[in-house]
C-alpha cells in the first residue's frame, strides 16, 4: 500500500510539473500576441492623432467621405462664425463660403495661429467674439457652408486672409459688400 501511495504522489508531482510547464509555454506565447495587438493599435492611434494635432484637437472626429477628419468642435464654431459673420438670409452661399475660407486661409498662414479657435478668438479680429453673436446657433446652411469647405477647401485663393465691409489689403473680390482682400 505504500507503494502505490508513492506511485499516486510521483503522478501528482509529475502532473503539477507538466500543467506548470504547459502554463509558462501559454504565457511565453500570448504576451508576444498580444504585444502585436498592442503595438498595431498604437500605430493606427497615433496616426490618428497625428492628424488630429494638425486641427489641435483630439475631442470627437467624423471622417467624411472625402477621408478627411473633421474635428466636430471646429466644424460646429466654423459654421457658428458664418452664421455671425454672413448668416442672413439674403447672405449667398458665396459669400458665406467666403468668409469661412478666410478663417481656414489664415490657419495655414504663418501670419496667423494655425487652429480655428486660435484665428477667430484672436484679438481684435472678429467683432463676433465679443459681442456674443459667435454664441448663437448656426443654422442648417452655415453648417452646410461649413462642412462643405473642411471636405473639399477654401472656394477662395488661399492667400486671402482679409475680410471686412471696408477695403483693406490687396483687394481680390467684393461679395455683397464685404470685402476680401490678401
Amino acid at each position: 500500500m505504500k507503494r502505490r501511495e508513492f506511485g499516486e504522489r510521483w503522478s501528482f508531482i509529475w502532473l503539477l510539473i507538466a500543467t506548470i510547464v504547459i502554463i509558462g509555454l501559454i504565457f511565453a506565447i500570448v504576451p508576444e500576441a498580444e504585444e502585436e495587438v498592442i503595438e498595431v493599435t498604437i500605430e493606427e492611434f497615433e496616426k490618428v492623432t497625428v492628424k488630429l494635432e494638425e486641427r489641435n484637437s483630439t475631442e470627437h472626429v467624423e471622417e467624411l467621405q472625402t477621408g478627411l477628419l473633421i474635428n466636430a468642435e471646429e466644424l460646429d464654431l466654423l459654421a457658428r462664425l458664418i452664421r455671425a459673420e454672413a448668416g442672413s438670409d439674403w447672405c449667398t452661399d458665396e459669400l458665406q463660403r467666403a468668409v469661412g475660407s478666410v478663417v481656414l486661409n489664415r490657419v495655414n498662414d504663418s501670419r496667423f495661429p494655425n487652429t480655428i479657435y486660435e484665428v477667430i478668438y484672436a484679438e481684435g479680429q472678429y467683432s463676433t467674439t465679443w459681442n456674443g453673436e459667435i454664441d448663437k446657433p448656426y443654422t442648417d446652411r452655415t453648417y452646410a457652408n461649413a462642412k462643405y469647405l473642411l471636405e473639399n477647401g477654401v472656394t477662395i485663393p488661399t492667400d486671402v486672409v482679409w475680410q471686412a465691409n471696408f477695403k483693406q489689403g490687396k483687394q481680390y473680390k467684393e461679395i455683397q459688400g464685404v470685402f476680401f482682400g490678401r
